[in-house]
C-alpha cells in the first residue's frame, strides 16, 4: 500500500517564520521587545537548511509575505528565494506563507484605501503595527494575485495562505461575538448591501439573532470562496502547488463568528487541512487536560478524506516559552495518536526576553528529540498509515450547531472528552458523513443534528446505542446524562443599548492594546493576553457526573486504561484486521498503567522514537510503564 505523502511518517513539517521579512515584522509587532537577528536571518541560509534536514524534517512552512510594500520587501523575496534553493538542496519541500488579510501601511501602502474598518471608521490592527485589508477590494486582491505568481516563480513547492478571513476577529463571550468583527469598510457594505437588498452590516452581533447569523454566515461564505479563486490562480500557475490554509482553532473557540472561519468550506479548497490551535498537550492546575486530541479529532470528523495536520502551541507567536524535548515528544505522539503528523512550531520563541528560534544551538536537546521521533516515525509510516478508526465508543460532534450555540455544545463535548481522558475510555469522535464503522455507543451532545438525525435513526434502528448529553432524545437515546447541566451559563441580555457599548468598550480597548505601549504593559501585568488565548472549554465535569457518564457506557468497558493520571487511547484496525491501539501519558512522569483488554491476547509494545526492539506480552490486563507515549498492536498468539 503506497504512502500518503501528508500521511503519519511521511509529512514532517516544521513552521519555520524567518529571514529578514519575519525579523521585521516581529520587531515591528512586538516593540521594545529584542529580536534575534542572527537566528533568524541563519533559518534562510545553506546551514539552517541543514540543521532543519538534521532533525528529520522534510517540509518546511517558510514566511513569504508579510504585506510590506513592495519596495520593502524586495530583499525579504530573494532572502526567500534563496532559501528555498538551499532548502531543497538537503531535500526539504518548501511552503511560502502569503499574509492574505492584512498588510503594514508603510512606503507606497501607507495612503492606500483598501484597508479594513471598525464601526467607527479606524482602521483594524491584525497585530501591532499590521492592518487588516478588505478582501472585497479590487486593489488588495490583485496584490495579493500578484504575490501568489511571484511565489510560485521561486520554485516553493506549496503555498499557505494565512489568515483567509474577512476584517478583524474578536472573541465570543457569553454568546456575543465581541471587538472589531469584520469590517464596515465601504467595498465590503457594497457587497453585503448588494447580496441583501441594502441591508447594512451589523453592528453588535449576537449567534441567536437570524439577522445576525445572516451577516455571519456570508461573511464566512465569502472567505471561502475568496480562497477557492487564490486557489485557482494558483493551480493555473503550477497544477501540482501544494495548497493549505490557516484554520484557526476550528472547535476549542467558535472561530465562525469571531472570525468568519467556516472548516468544511475552507478545506474544499485545500490539499491539507491545517488546524492552528493553543492546545499544547498538558495537565492543568484544576486537573483537566489541555488536549489537542480533541480539537484534532472533531475536526477530522469534518473533513474526511482530507488529510489533516496540526500546530499547537500554549501562548502563540511570540510569547511561546520553548518546550522540554519531552513535551515535544508528548505533544508529536498525541498528534500521531489520533493519525495527525504535527507541524512543530519553530519561531517566536521568547527565551528570557528575547524573541528567537527552535534553530537556536541551545535547543540541541530539543533538536535531538525530534530527531529521534522523526526518524522513529519515518522508519515505521507503513503501518502507522494502514489504519482505520476502530472504537465502539464514539462522540458525535454536532458542528454546525456550535456556529449559534457554541456555549451549551462544545462545553459539554469538552467536558465528556475529558471524562473519556480520566477514566481511560477510548476517545473517537464522528461527524454526520465520515465512517461509523465499529461503532455501537455513540455519545450526543445538546445541538440540532441536522444531516445526522437520519444517520442516528438507522444506527439504533441496526442496534446500537445512543447516550444522550444534556438533552433529551426522544426516540433516538436510550438514556440521557446531565440533562440540563450548562457549564457555561453566562449570557449577555438582548437589549440593543448595552450589546452596543459593550462591542464599543471591545472594539476601542483593541485599538489602544496595538496603539499604545502603556496599554499592552497594562494589559501583561493584568495577564489579558493570558486570558485571551485560553479556552474555557476545558472542563472536568464533577465527580458524580463523571460517574454517573461511566455507568452510562459500562464499567466493564474494554479496551479501557486504568491509571492515577489522565491517558488518552485511541483505537485503529490495520487492514488485516490487527489492533493497532496508541496510549499517551498527560501527567509529567512516568506512570503504571494498567490496560484491560477483556480478553487473553499477545501484543506487541512500541515506545514511540525508542529504537529498542518492541516488546512482547500476554494477558487481559496489560501491566505497563507509560513514559509518553506507547503503540500497543495485537498479534497471534504462540
Amino acid at each position: 500500500m503506497p504512502l500518503h505523502p501528508f500521511g503519519v511518517g511521511s509529512f514532517r513539517p516544521i513552521f519555520l517564520w524567518g529571514g529578514p521579512g519575519t525579523y521585521r515584522v516581529t520587531q515591528l509587532s512586538f516593540p521594545r521587545v529584542p529580536v534575534d537577528e542572527k537566528t533568524f536571518l541563519f533559518s534562510h541560509s545553506i546551514e539552517g537548511a541543514e540543521r532543519v534536514a538534521a532533525m528529520g524534517f522534510n517540509w518546511v512552512f517558510l514566511a513569504f509575505h508579510w504585506g510590506f510594500p513592495p519596495e520593502l520587501e524586495d530583499s525579504h523575496r530573494e532572502s526567500f528565494r534563496a532559501a528555498v534553493h538551499h532548502f531543497h538542496q538537503v531535500g526539504v519541500k518548501v511552503i511560502g506563507t502569503i499574509q492574505t488579510s492584512n498588510c503594514i501601511a508603510q512606503g507606497s501602502y501607507a495612503e492606500k484605501d483598501w484597508y479594513a474598518q471598525d464601526t467607527y471608521g479606524h482602521k483594524i490592527y491584525c497585530f501591532t503595527g499590521r492592518s487588516y485589508t478588505s478582501l472585497f477590494h479590487p486593489d488588495w486582491l490583485a496584490e495579493i494575485r500578484e504575490r501568489i505568481r511571484e511565489l510560485i516563480a521561486t520554485g516553493a513547492d506549496g503555498i499557505f495562505f494565512d489568515n483567509p478571513w474577512i476584517g478583524g476577529v474578536g472573541h465570543d463571550v457569553a454568546e456575543m461575538p465581541l471587538g472589531p468583527i469584520g469590517s464596515h469598510d465601504p467595498y465590503t457594505q457594497a457587497s453585503y448591501e448588494r447580496s441583501f437588498e441594502g441591508e447594512r452590516v451589523p453592528v453588535a452581533l449576537s449567534t441567536r439573532k437570524a439577522r445576525d447569523q445572516q451577516y455571519l454566515e456570508w461573511r464566512a461564505r465569502s472567505a471561502a470562496q475568496q480562497l477557492g479563486k487564490w486557489v485557482e490562480v494558483a493551480r493555473n500557475l503550477k497544477p501540482d502547488t501544494v495548497v493549505i490554509a490557516n484554520n484557526f482553532a476550528p472547535v476549542a473557540r467558535n472561530s465562525f463568528a469571531t472570525m468568519g472561519m467556516d472548516l468544511k468550506a475552507l478545506a474544499a479548497n485545500q490539499d491539507v487541512v491545517f488546524v492552528d490551535d493553543l492546545a499544547w498537550p498538558r495537565l492543568q492546575e484544576d486537573s483537566s487536560v489541555v488536549a489537542n486530541a480533541i480539537t484534532l479529532a472533531a475536526s477530522m470528523s469534518q473533513v474526511d478524506p482530507k488529510p489533516v495536520v496540526s500546530k499547537t502551541a500554549i501562548k502563540g507567536y511570540g510569547f511561546e516559552r520553548m518546550w522540554t524535548p519531552d513535551d515535544i515528544r508528548r505533544a508529536i505522539a498525541e498528534s500521531v495518536a489520533v493519525n495527525a503528523p504535527l507541524v512543530v512550531q519553530g519561531s517566536g520563541i521568547r527565551h528570557l526576553d528575547e524573541i528567537t528560534q527552535l534553530l537556536h544551538s541551545r535547543y540541541r536537546p530539543q533538536h535531538d528529540a525530534l530527531e529521534g521521533m522523526n526518524h522513529w516515525l519515518s522508519e515505521h509510516a507503513d503501518w502507522l498509515q494502514a489504519r482505520q478508526p476502530a472504537s465502539p465508543l464514539a462522540i458525535y460532534y454536532p458542528f454546525d450547531a456550535a456556529h449559534w450555540n457554541w456555549n451549551q455544545v462544545t462545553p459539554i463535548y469538552f467536558a465528556a472528552c475529558e471524562t473519556l481522558l480520566l477514566k481511560g475510555y477510548p476517545l473517537r469522535v464522528i461527524g454526520a458523513n465520515d465512517s461509523w464503522e465499529h461503532v455501537k455507543i455513540v455519545l450526543l451532545p445538546p445541538g440540532e443534528l441536522g444531516d445526522a438525525q437520519d444517520r442516528l435513526a438507522s444506527f439504533v434502528a441496526g442496534g446500537g446505542r445512543v447516550i444522550a448529553l444534556g438533552q433529551k432524545r426522544p426516540g433516538l437515546a436510550d438514556r440521557t446524562v446531565w440533562d440540563g447541566w450548562r457549564p457555561l451559563r453566562a449570557r449577555i441580555p438582548h437589549w440593543r443599548w448595552l450589546r452596543r457599548r459593550l462591542n464599543q468598550g471591545a472594539t476601542i480597548s483593541w485599538r489602544f492594546y496595538h496603539r499604545y505601549h502603556v496599554v499592552r504593559w497594562l494589559a501583561k501585568r493584568l495577564k489579558v493576553q493570558e486570558a485571551m488565548v485560553h479556552s474555557p472549554a476545558y472542563i472536568v465535569p464533577p465527580q458524580p457526573f463523571q460517574q454517573v457518564l461511566i455507568e452510562a457506557i459500562g464499567r466493564d468497558f474494554s479496551p479501557r486504561v486504568e491509571s492515577e493520571f489522565p491517558v488518552l487511547l485511541t483505537m485503529w484496525q490495520e487492514p488485516n484486521g490487527q489492533s493497532q491501539w496508541h496510549l499517551v501519558n498527560y501527567a509529567e512522569a512516568p506512570q503504571k498503567v494498567t490496560l484491560q483488554v477483556g480478553d487473553l491476547r499477545a501484543f506487541e509494545v512500541f515506545t514511540m522514537g525508542s529504537n529498542a526492539l518492541p516488546s512482547r506480552v500476554v494477558g487481559s490486563a496489560v501491566m505497563l510503564t507509560l513514559g509518553l507515549g506507547k503503540i500497543v498492536r495485537a498479534v497471534e498468539s504462540g
